[in-house]
């Protein structure tokens, strides 16, 4: 089983990654810290912890050191504009305003063997009378 950390203030996304059953361990701290990274296999970053700037000067720690990376981005506009930068280096940028959930459901989908999302199904019943 794989090991999380997230960096930044998530709780619920660390709650919605721990209810999945996929992971080991889901750890959440509030910076930067090569000591934390020890035994990481996916690490996930929020911009709003972490900016840009900061991130980058320290990215080529998490990708020696961790195989998956995730980079939450605060708005559109750093979406935009770090998307393709970071996809270069085979960091995944999550868009804004997807909930803990859907966050949730694409790193499990992106790192789990034999994950299935359930698809959404409606019924529609028709009396005869």
């Amino acid at each position: 089983m794989k090991s999380i950390l997230i960096i930044g203030s998530l709780p619920e996304l660390k709650t919605e990654l721990g209810k999945t059953g996929f992971f080991s361990g889901v750890k959440t701290c509030k910076s930067i810290e090569v000591r934390e990274l020890k035994n990481i296999d996916i690490l996930i970053v929020d911009s709003k912890t972490v900016p840009y700037s900061r991130y980058i000067q320290n990215f080529s720690k998490f990708l020696k050191k961790i195989k998956s990376n995730y980079y939450i981005a605060g708005d559109m506009d750093t979406y935009s504009t770090v998307n393709k930068t970071l996809s270069s280096y085979g960091i995944i940028v999550i868009p804004p305003l997807l909930t803990d959930t859907q966050i949730s459901q694409k790193i499990c989908s992106l790192s789990v063997e034999d994950f299935y999302e359930g698809k959404n199904i409606a019924c529609f019943f028709v009396s005869f009378r």
